[in-house]
């Protein structure tokens, strides 16, 4: 089975919108979990106090206490050695980057983009999916309050049940699943993905940069049949999509 952990970037006040997923196979999960850990307990990250936070976030809170105790460099080696996982787990990531502000259609809706996020990313997921010859259990980070959850879950379902415009989607077991992301290692580097690559495609590239390398290459990618999912990264407008993969070579090439 593939576990595909999922995350939201929102950078308030460009219009961007991202959502990003990690696919891992059901026997890296255990292995990705405790590596996770041991690159966080080797920087000092106090894992055993249940009164801190020291959840992995691209954009922590104050009293994150990553954000408090570690300085820039120390930050992004942290960063960096996390997402060296992703290759080392034989990863592979999904995602949707949306500039929701310049779809015309979209009236500039944040929501709007957050539901047409999930349908290109399962999308994508499915024809992943697919492809690999595996079901897909999809677990994403839970929404602000408990009734956009399972607001999110219903309309998850519902969008599995009937399929999208373009696909089936029977490869997905059921709908979205949600978690609390600090006690999972797949949505924290979620996070990390969904931050850097939203990042990248609003052209805020100063510091998701630093990272860039290690994520271009990984994102799911299938020459045949000439369809849209099988880039497992969609971007639009269309115009802003050809121009970043052009510049940043999210598949490699």
């Amino acid at each position: 089975m593939l576990v595909v952990f999922l995350d939201e970037s929102h950078i308030r006040g460009t219009g961007y919108l991202g959502r990003c997923g990690v696919a891992v196979e059901d026997g890296q999960l255990l292995p990705m979990e405790t590596a996770f850990r041991e690159i966080l307990s080797r920087a000092g990250v106090p894992l055993n106090d249940p009164g801190l936070d020291v959840e992995v976030k691209w954009s922590p809170r104050h009293g994150n206490w990553i954000r408090e105790n570690l300085d820039a460099n120390q930050r992004r080696q942290l960063y960096r050695d996390l997402l060296t996982l992703l290759a080392a787990h034989d990863t592979r990531l999904i995602g949707a980057i949306f500039h929701y502000a310049n779809i015309a259609a979209w009236s500039a809706d944040v929501n709007r983009a957050r539901r047409e996020s999930y349908i290109h990313v399962f999308e994508r997921i499915e024809f992943h999916a697919q492809r690999q010859s595996q079901p897909a259990l999809v677990v994403a980070d839970h929404e602000d309050d408990p009734i956009s959850t399972r607001q999110r879950v219903t309309e998850t379902f519902e969008l599995v049940r009937s399929g999208s415009e373009y696909l089936q989607l029977g490869s997905i077991y059921k709908h979205v699943w949600p978690a609390e992301s600090e006690r999972h290692a797949g949505i924290q580097l979620a996070d990390l993905v969904a931050g850097i690559t939203t990042c990248m495609v609003a052209n805020q590239q100063n510091y998701a940069s630093q990272y860039w390398d290690l994520l271009r290459g990984r994102f799911a990618y299938y020459r045949e049949p000439d369809v849209p999912q099988r880039f497992g990264l969609s971007i639009l407008p269309s115009n802003e999509r050809e121009v970043f993969i052009g510049n940043h070579h999210p598949y490699g090439w």
